[in-house]
């Protein structure tokens, strides 16, 4: 408990109730310290594209906050097309990925008040940011007027993530990239087809708004080491551990308890879809060549793409609602996680070993964790390699095992509550 209370005020993007992602997820978290150590928490959020507050989560909400702004962007589904193709065509002229249109700008503005006003009414001594978004939505010019200390966790660096994007764009066919399509993603990808965007100008965007920050809150450490080499803001990189809570809610997914050899669970981001396509052509033809049974379960709002991609294979199962993720992992032996690009931290690999399963992945589905290989997971990039490491996960049972003890130990050293609150201690 703190001797004075600081009034928080705590801005998210978008609901945290349900948990939906790694990004409610690590919300929630924030939520459950701010109340176990008594800060005052006011809250702000925003009620747009359809990331609806409703009503038991905002009951939900007053559990956690001393008082609460939702600010509703948009007023109808007419209203919120256009401003998110009003976006895109800005970035596009402009060139900027932080770009807003007239309209955007309009009704921003109209909100920015409000904002402001809730800051100075409730005597805030401290604002924490979640995500640039976040901030976009506030008011850069308006956030650098406040002069008491302001916090941004970004989660992940934006413009690293619409490079990738572009990367994958460019590799792969319009046929492919399209594939079970995740929200916002084909006018990304049409924009990087119409005029992609420069590297160094998203870089330099992104710099521009993080240095209105006095500390930058980093979740991935090699993001962490990437941020500490840049001069303007390297004194102000603070490094904030993901979080693996068996305590946080579920997410809602459904699967019937049954043992399959191998799972994989992911959005239809595609990343995820970019990773099954390079697991479909480069990896299961040489798991195939060994003459060996297995099984695999897909889940989650990929299965969309995976039915297509996977479409001959009778030995893939695929649900694309899971009530309980925990069903998911007790329905498989292992997990793996092909991914070829991505930014942040990758949520599906802290999951995969907080529920205390062996895993195979990639490099980059790894990416962030300070993970051991042949520890902690088994990491492997060549296809063939990563192909042999899954006949020796699929034939070892004493390898699972012991990667599965390594994974929970790891998990409850690195990534527990209790590194993650003597993190925030120094921290705040």
């Amino acid at each position: 408990m703190i001797e004075t209370p600081e009034k928080i005020l705590f801005v998210v993007d978008s609901c945290c109730f349900p948990v939906r992602d790694g990004s409610s997820e690590r919300y929630l978290e924030w939520l459950n310290y701010f109340n176990l150590y008594g800060y005052k928490l006011f809250f702000l959020s925003f009620d747009h594209l359809n990331n609806n507050w409703s009503q038991p989560a905002r009951f939900q909400l007053k559990k956690f906050s001393e008082n609460f702004l939702i600010i509703k962007n948009h007023s109808c589904k007419s209203q919120i097309l256009f401003s998110v193709a009003g976006k895109y065509i800005s970035r596009i002229f402009k060139n900027k990925i932080f770009s807003h249109s007239v309209f955007e700008k309009t009704i921003h503005k109209q909100n920015h008040s409000k904002i402001y006003d809730y800051i100075f009414d409730n005597d805030i001594s401290m604002i924490i940011v979640n995500k640039i978004t976040s901030a976009l939505l506030m008011g850069i010019n308006r956030i650098d007027t406040q002069k008491i200390p302001k916090i941004i966790d970004i989660h992940d660096i934006h413009s690293d993530h619409y490079h990738h994007i572009q990367n994958i764009v460019k590799r792969c066919s319009l046929s492919d990239c399209i594939t079970g399509p995740y929200s916002g993603a084909l006018s990304k990808k049409l924009l990087t087809m119409v005029k992609p965007l420069d590297y160094n100008t998203m870089k330099n965007e992104e710099l521009a708004i993080l240095s209105l920050f006095d500390k930058i809150l980093v979740t991935s450490t090699s993001e962490k080491d990437h941020l500490t080499q840049i001069k303007r803001i390297s004194h102000k990189i603070r490094y904030l551990n993901p979080v693996f809570s068996t305590a946080l809610p579920t997410r809602s997914m459904n699967t019937d308890t049954c043992n399959f050899d191998f799972g994989f669970i992911g959005s239809r981001s595609i990343f995820n879809i970019e990773g099954l396509i390079f697991f479909k052509n480069e990896i299961l033809p040489r798991l195939k060549s060994a003459n060996l049974a297995f099984s695999c379960l897909i889940a989650g709002s990929v299965c969309a793409a995976a039915k297509k991609i996977f479409s001959s294979e009778k030995n893939f199962q695929h649900v694309e609602y899971v009530h309980k993720i925990e069903h998911f992992y007790k329905s498989v032996n292992s997990v793996f996680i092909p991914l070829l690009s991505g930014s942040g931290i990758s949520i599906k690999m802290l999951e995969a070993l907080g529920h205390g399963r062996s895993v195979i992945s990639t490099t980059v589905g790894a990416r962030g964790l300070e993970l051991i290989p042949e520890q902690d997971v088994i990491i492997e990039d060549d296809p063939r390699a990563f192909a042999k490491g899954m006949i020796r996960l699929l034939n070892n049972r004493s390898l699972r095992s012991k990667l599965s003890t390594n994974a929970l130990n790891t998990i409850a050293t690195k990534y527990g509550l209790d590194t993650y609150h003597k993190n925030l201690h120094a921290i705040l």
